[in-house]
């Protein structure tokens, strides 16, 4: 899939939620005319009415984006999910967190997206999948009260734990290695969700920059706050794995 696949998927999507809401609206409407009790009855179309406009609204936004796209094939290989540097963030509006990762030149090299679970579980399970659908990592993800988050790789060995604390009303974020030492610091822009992910070396392993994006990938996104998720060349997949669960962990917080 490409990014303007992507966006006339949604098209179609809020344009069919918002015909399923418009229907009983017309059957109340009808309703009305045959009982003669207009306002108490009319009051029951107000939630499907509301609901069938905003979604004919994200229906043309998307439908917009669509048409805008510059799309070109192109003959050059796209890196895969770990062996990339730059990737861009779209979501999916299902009812749990659904990152779509894409690539620069607008295909689509994986996902993260919610595990089935039976039961009711403490901590939300979420997986990352390549193009193929193949899982490559797999998250634990805490809930508000709970400070630690779990990674594993795709055979569920542990290769990371997220930590964090607050100390006197500051918040600080670690990646811990699977032996227990903190190997990376992560660093939160005031006020937005930006952040980047420095080894204790001070080295910058990745960043993710909000409300930035290149003139040249902006024929191709057409949401100029789409997030930049951007890896260093060093950065092995391990570290990729990792850090892509601490991006499904920092999302989660916004989506709950």
């Amino acid at each position: 899939m490409n990014i303007q696949q992507h966006y006339r998927q949604n098209a179609v999507s809020s344009l069919n939620g918002g015909l399923a809401a418009f229907i009983p609206a017309i059957l109340i409407v009808i309703l009305t005319i045959k009982l003669g009790d207009f306002y108490q009855t009319f009051l029951f179309t107000i939630p499907f009415l509301t609901y069938s406009i905003g979604s004919y609204v994200l229906f043309l936004q998307y439908d917009y984006k669509a048409k805008q796209v510059c799309w070109q094939e192109s003959d050059k290989k796209t890196p895969s999910l770990l062996t990339g540097t730059d990737f861009l963030l779209t979501f999916n509006p299902d009812l749990s967190l659904h990152i779509l990762i894409f690539h620069q030149n607008g295909i689509l090299v994986g996902e993260i997206k919610e595990m089935k679970t039976t039961g009711i579980k403490e901590r939300k399970k979420y997986a990352l999948y390549d193009e193929r659908g193949e899982i490559k990592g797999i998250y634990h993800l805490k809930r508000r009260k709970r400070k630690e988050s779990y990674f594993y790789d795709a055979r569920y060995n542990l290769i990371g734990m997220y930590e964090e604390k607050n100390y006197y009303f500051k918040k600080t974020s670690t990646l811990i290695d699977e032996k227990g030492v903190k190997c990376y610091q992560v660093n939160h822009e005031s006020g937005c969700a930006d952040f980047s992910v420095l080894k204790m070396n001070e080295k910058k392993l990745a960043n993710l920059k909000i409300g930035w994006l290149p003139l040249e990938w902006g024929k191709r996104f057409k949401d100029s706050n789409t997030p930049v998720l951007t890896f260093h060349h060093q950065a092995t997949a391990k570290e990729k794995i990792i850090i892509f669960g601490y991006l499904a962990n920092h999302f989660y917080q916004y989506d709950m």
